[in-house]
C-alpha cells in the first residue's frame, strides 16, 4: 500500500490518519514490511497487540504471531513502547516481545472518528 510518504507490504492491517498521526494496526497475526520517509511533525505508529512501534524515518519489519511481536530495523531507527518502557532500535538490531493484551483497531477508530484502510496484499 502506498501512502505517499510510506509504503507498506503485508495483509490484514488498518490505517488511520488523524492530523499529524498515521497509525497502522495489525488486525491478525502476520508480517509487515515498511519503508517510511522522515517527515517532521508527523508521527507514524504501528500497533501489534499492546506493542507500539514509533517510526523515526526508516525501513523496518514487524512479525506478529498473536502472542509475540518481533521488530527488525534494516535502516534508520524506531522507538518501541511496550509494558511501560520505551526502547530505541537502530539498523541491524531486533527486539522480541510477548504481547500482554490485544487492542482492537475498531475501538480505536471509533474513538478517533476516522475511517481506515484494510490492507490485503
Amino acid at each position: 500500500m502506498e501512502l505517499g510518504d510510506a509504503q507498506i507490504t503485508g495483509r490484514d492491517f488498518v490505517v488511520t490518519r488523524t492530523g499529524q498521526r498515521v497509525e497502522v494496526v495489525m488486525q491478525q497475526p502476520g508480517h509487515l514490511e515498511l519503508h517510511v520517509d522522515h517527515k517532521p511533525g508527523r508521527l507514524f505508529v504501528v500497533r501489534a497487540g499492546d506493542v507500539e512501534i514509533e517510526d523515526v524515518g526508516t525501513e523496518f519489519s514487524v512479525d506478529f504471531d498473536g502472542k509475540n511481536v518481533d521488530v527488525r530495523v534494516t535502516e534508520g531507527e524506531v522507538k518501541v513502547k511496550h509494558a511501560g518502557k520505551d526502547t530505541a532500535i537502530v539498523a541491524g538490531q531486533k527486539l522480541a516481545m510477548k504481547v500482554l493484551r490485544m487492542i482492537p483497531a475498531v475501538a480505536r477508530r471509533k474513538k478517533t472518528g476516522v475511517t481506515g484502510y484494510h490492507g490485503q496484499r
